[in-house]
């Protein structure tokens, strides 16, 4: 899990459509957690819906990315070509290391919607994170549509295409960024054309 993004939301982002098995564990920093049983036939319950509007970070405080820069251990990166973002988000410095904060971005755009891109300091491989995909089948009782997908400059990114999210992560000089939105609205088209941004802009700013 990157520190700093809220683990309970990411927890239903990134697995909330896998039945737990410790195959997503892998490329996250969490501990092990229970397999999710349901009765033959039954949906299983994934925790309540996704707060979208509110923030993807714990502790999240308003910030500017100059502002954030101080506090982090990071330079934010803020895409070019998406627009002007509608909320600007970082860990409060006193509530954790400055190694544990995260810098967040929600944009409220015509054509993709709403969505978020939250940065943290990684502490995942590019295998570990490939791996994630690779070992969520459905033999470990992975539900998810986890995938490896590659950028126009060949980077290599994992997708979840889940019922509570479309979800994005990507590695970038250290740092890890995640892409993510509502399913019903944010397309796998919308978050790899994000993830090019965020590529573009990160790549520029390492």
């Amino acid at each position: 899990m990157s520190p700093g993004i809220d683990r309970q939301l990411l927890m239903s982002l990134l697995l909330g459509a896998i039945i737990l098995t410790g195959c997503a564990n892998a490329a996250t920093d969490t501990p092990s957690m229970p397999t999710e049983a349901s009765p033959a036939g039954q949906p299983v319950d994934h925790g309540p819906p996704i707060p979208w509007n509110k923030s993807v970070i714990v502790n999240g405080v308003p910030t500017t990315a100059s502002d954030a820069a101080k506090s982090l251990a990071f330079t934010p990166v803020v895409p070019q070509g998406l627009g002007e973002p509608t909320k600007i988000l970082m860990t409060a410095p006193e509530s954790g290391p400055v190694e544990t904060r995260a810098f967040a971005l929600q944009y409220q755009d015509p054509n993709l919607g709403l969505f978020w891109i939250a940065e943290t300091v990684s502490t995942t491989s590019q295998q570990e994170l490939e791996n994630t995909a690779n070992n969520c089948t459905a033999a470990a009782g992975c539900e998810a549509s986890l995938s490896v997908q590659t950028l126009s400059d060949g980077k290599r990114v994992l997708l979840n295409e889940g019922p509570g999210s479309t979800y994005l992560e990507m590695l970038n000089s250290g740092d890890r960024f995640s892409v993510l939105g509502p399913p019903d609205t944010f397309t796998r088209d919308d978050a790899l054309k994000v993830a090019e941004a965020v590529e573009s802009a990160a790549t520029q700013n390492g």
